[in-house]
């Protein structure tokens, strides 16, 4: 039976560039390199004290 939940491959390496991050993941048969692309949310308020809507980091 296999599992295909991104939490069944456990972290090896994680690399943070300028604009991406290249994560590789132990998989069933070797190695899983991923790429995750970082932006940033419109200004949204956080939290229920926020004072000031803030960018959210996404992937």
């Amino acid at each position: 039976m296999s599992n295909d939940a991104i939490d069944a491959f456990a972290p090896v390496r994680v690399v943070e560039r300028d604009e991406h991050v290249e994560v590789t993941l132990e998989g069933p048969r070797g190695p899983v390199e991923v790429w995750l692309r970082e932006t940033y949310s419109e200004p949204i308020f956080t939290m229920c004290r926020a004072h000031a809507p803030d960018p959210v980091r996404q992937w």
